[in-house]
């Protein structure tokens, strides 16, 4: 498969799921993994730390070009329906209509769970709403593989095991994924 990785929302989640991009590609670059930030603000600096291709306010325009086979979605909690129903729901559409396969959905707000995405943009949607592990040091001590990543999914979504795998590859990096359902998942973050 020719994956193809767009980040929504390229703040700290963004960058910190760098070794994820990795896992899933092999190799990064500008023609693989797309990043879009809300803003200009700081965007030079990201581009000249991150091997991506990196802009500002054109999420549909990007989408629409690239295609991606993965969607991460990193903005604020309260950005994720505005985006949905925005930018995500005429895309959605416009892959049905035209026959081309749905972008898997990897969430990393706590809010709104994956069941969300089944809800706003119908049936085939598989969206996995991630809390990953953001302890990958402590000091000098490579800590990500003792990590834990907690995956919830919506329970009517029917995720082939091909992805579900590839779910677990990608967040390897971080460390073991358990999955659990979403109200638990908020309750073992607390602690």
């Amino acid at each position: 498969m020719n994956e193809k990785i767009l980040i929504i929302g390229f703040g700290f989640i963004g960058g910190y799921l760098s070794p994820c991009y990795r896992e899933l590609l092999r190799e990064v670059s500008p023609e693989t993994v797309f990043a879009v930030k809300a803003t200009d603000r700081n965007l030079q600096v990201l581009r000249e730390r991150y091997p991506y291709s990196i802009s500002a306010g054109d999420t549909a325009a990007v989408l629409e070009r690239e295609r991606p086979t993965v969607l991460v979605l990193c903005p604020p909690p309260e950005l994720v329906p505005e985006i949905t129903a925005d930018i995500l729901a005429p895309y959605f559409e416009r892959c049905r209509q035209e026959g081309r396969q749905l972008p898997v959905i990897y969430t990393f707000a706590p809010t709104p769970g994956a069941e969300f995405f089944l809800d706003r943009l119908g049936p085939g949607v598989l969206a996995a709403k991630v809390l990953p592990n953001v302890v990958d040091r402590i000091g000098e001590i490579d800590m990500a593989p003792i990590g834990t990543n907690f995956v919830s999914l919506d329970p009517r979504a029917c995720w082939p095991e091909e992805e579900l795998q590839r779910l677990g590859n990608f967040l390897s990096p971080l460390g073991e994924t358990v999955f659990l359902p979403d109200e638990d998942s908020l309750k073992l973050l607390a602690v």
